[in-house]
């Protein structure tokens, strides 16, 4: 990774949140939560298939209570732990910076407005990949028949057209669509929910409708249990799971732990 994001990472994660907060109140805030400096974003996992171990970490920081504004931070590893040297393989880095409202609409839970946000490996020269660019994304909630049942919808808007975003622009297209079904107090099971992700093909043309990815995935707890994660099995299938290799189409299949 080039300098100047180490810095951006390091004074994202370590710094801001000492010369932000109000040392009255900084006991009462905990590090991580809801009420926290540090809050979840996207799932954070550990999962494993038969090729290597996928890991991914996510959080946002508030920059402005008042009005929403919101710094994001997401990576993703895939580790290679059937190596004897152990390698991690791919690293796929993504901060970004929306803003979050709430319309007064009953099924409308809340809506981002990317103002940017950076996807990239942090690799230079011909290893190099990166996306630059802005969103919309709202996201839906309601409850049917005792499920709760949620749906999001993404659009995202190329900012920055170089030679790599091209080519991924000819694999993975403009808009994501996410559903998730989930049911509290299930036989034998605090909770259980199923999910599926559609992201949409490349540039449209005739023979590219096959491209873009799925991503399924189910996760579940044992009533009973002192055990906190999730057991959580994901599938994907499609191309760009890793930016480094977004022009290969892959089926994976991966279990392991989720944690909320």
């Amino acid at each position: 990774m080039k300098s100047p994001w180490r810095i951006f990472f390091f004074f994202f994660f370590f710094i801001s949140p000492l010369i932000c907060s109000d040392e009255k109140n900084s006991v009462a805030h905990p590090v991580l939560g809801a009420d926290a400096f540090f809050q979840y974003h996207k799932p954070i996992y550990a999962i494993i298939g038969k090729d290597d171990a996928k890991i991914q970490i996510s959080f946002k920081y508030r920059l402005l209570n008042a009005y929403n504004f919101f710094l994001g931070f997401t990576q993703r590893m895939f580790w290679d732990v059937f190596d004897n040297s152990l390698p991690v393989k791919r690293l796929d880095y993504n901060p970004e910076l929306f803003w979050r409202f709430s319309p007064a609409k009953k099924f409308i839970e809340y809506v981002d407005v990317g103002i940017y946000e950076h996807m990239s490996n942090g690799q230079a020269g011909i290893y190099s990949r990166s996306l630059d660019g802005g969103y919309l994304r709202v996201n839906m909630k309601r409850k049917i028949k005792g499920l709760n049942v949620a749906m999001n919808i993404k659009l995202f808007k190329y900012y920055v057209t170089g030679r790599h975003t091209e080519e991924i622009k000819n694999y993975i297209g403009y808009s994501e669509i996410g559903l998730s079904a989930e049911q509290f107090r299930a036989p034998l099971l605090k909770h259980i929910r199923i999910y599926v992700k559609l992201i949409s093909p490349g540039k449209f043309s005739h023979n590219r409708w096959h491209r873009g990815a799925r991503e399924f995935g189910i996760l579940f707890k044992r009533a009973k249990t002192p055990f906190s994660p999730d057991i959580y099995f994901q599938v994907y299938n499609g191309y760009a799971e890793s930016l480094l290799e977004f022009s290969e189409r892959n089926t994976i299949y991966r279990i392991g732990l989720l944690f909320e």
